[in-house]
């Protein structure tokens, strides 16, 4: 009665393959790659101490004061150079990792063979993004226990800022609403792509297609383009200005850094509509209407569109020969036959051993 068995997981596969074999996928592949590349030439070419320096000066010739931010981070990057190199190492590894989960994603859906699952791909985006909330709540824990601090030293602030209480009280008023709207918007960024990769890689090992976080995820990343883009108009002002290695450093990293950010949003914003449409939809051949939630039933194979893996039902004939209403286990009714006798002529019905008229034995 079916061409063939429907299968939803091997669907759910093949539907999110369909979306992951774009060219959006393979170009944050190598984005990443080349921000890494960047990231290597700029420790190789540039120390830190040498760019804080050359930063801070673009920034003076731009009329900011920042001799005591200068002296700040160079008394940092010589008193704490091991945690910076640890740091730097350390996203250098999640760069790498980014770029090779995207690459075998794409490389994988590419691959016509029922059985090659980007899943891999999925995975290592879904560990890095755990491994990157958890940081977040770590920080935000740290940053909150700083602020208490800074609250608990009011006498220090007070002094510092000439005994004014009032001063005081309103910038730790201040700086209490700005540490907690960027709290509020770093835990919700990185939930927001940890449930984004839960999402595919759900989607990819299960019955049913999940969406999660896809949304959000894209709507700051697009918001991340418009800050980078701002810092890459001044990166570029400061090029123009002061050119030097550093400077241009700086320049392709922030270029590279919003190319990445539209592309994430493109990637997020993309999939959660490609899902959305793929579960809701869909026209039901069997009557029902558009826009019906997926059910993974026989009949779900239609909500996906999913090839070569439809269930449809195989539809009745219509142009059947007539239906015989006689059953086949009762027989027509005999018919009377009529002959004559061969004695007399006379006509005799039925099938009667001797003649009506004269008794002739037939």
């Amino acid at each position: 009665m079916y061409e063939k068995r429907y299968n939803p997981f091997a669907a759910n596969v093949e539907l999110v393959k369909g979306y992951l074999k774009s060219g959006k996928v393979l170009i944050l592949g190598i984005l990443h790659f080349l921000s890494l590349a960047l990231t290597v030439v700029t420790m190789v070419l540039v120390p830190y101490d040498r760019s804080v320096s050359e930063l801070m000066s673009a920034i003076n010739s731009l009329g900011v004061n920042t001799s005591d931010i200068t002296s700040f981070f160079q008394t940092l990057l010589s008193n704490s150079s091991l945690p910076i190199v640890i740091s730097a190492v350390l996203s250098a590894i999640f760069t790498i990792l980014t770029a090779i989960a995207f690459i075998v994603m794409f490389a994988k859906s590419r691959n016509s063979n029922p059985d090659s699952n980007p899943s891999s791909g999925a995975s290592i985006l879904r560990t890095l993004s755990m491994i990157t909330f958890v940081c977040s709540i770590i920080l935000a824990v740290i940053i909150v226990a700083g602020y208490v601090l800074f609250i608990v030293s009011i006498s220090s602030v007070n002094d510092y800022f000439g005994g004014d209480a009032q001063q005081a009280t309103i910038t730790q008023v201040v700086i209490g609403i700005v540490v907690s709207l960027f709290l509020i918007l770093f835990i919700s960024y990185v939930s927001c792509q940890k449930n984004f990769y839960r999402s595919i890689k759900w989607s990819l090992n299960s019955v049913d297609l999940y969406r999660s976080g896809a949304a959000g995820y894209g709507v700051f990343n697009i918001i991340f383009a418009v800050f980078i883009g701002i810092s890459l108009t001044v990166s570029a002002i400061t090029v123009i200005k002061s050119f030097n290695i550093s400077n241009l450093l700086v320049l392709i990293s922030n270029l590279l850094s919003c190319l990445t950010a539209i592309m994430t949003a493109a990637f997020a914003l993309g999939y959660n509509r490609y899902i959305k449409q793929a579960k809701y939809g869909y026209s039901d051949p069997y009557g029902g209407s558009s826009g019906a939630p997926y059910y993974p039933d026989d009949r779900g194979a239609q909500s996906y569109g999913a090839q070569p893996y439809q269930n449809y039902h195989v539809p009745p004939q219509q142009n059947m020969p007539p239906y015989n209403e006689t059953p086949d286990n009762i027989s027509a009714p005999e018919q009377e036959t009529t002959a004559y006798c061969t004695n007399c002529g006379a006509e005799v019905k039925g099938n009667r051993p001797f003649c009506t008229n004269c008794g002739n034995k037939l």
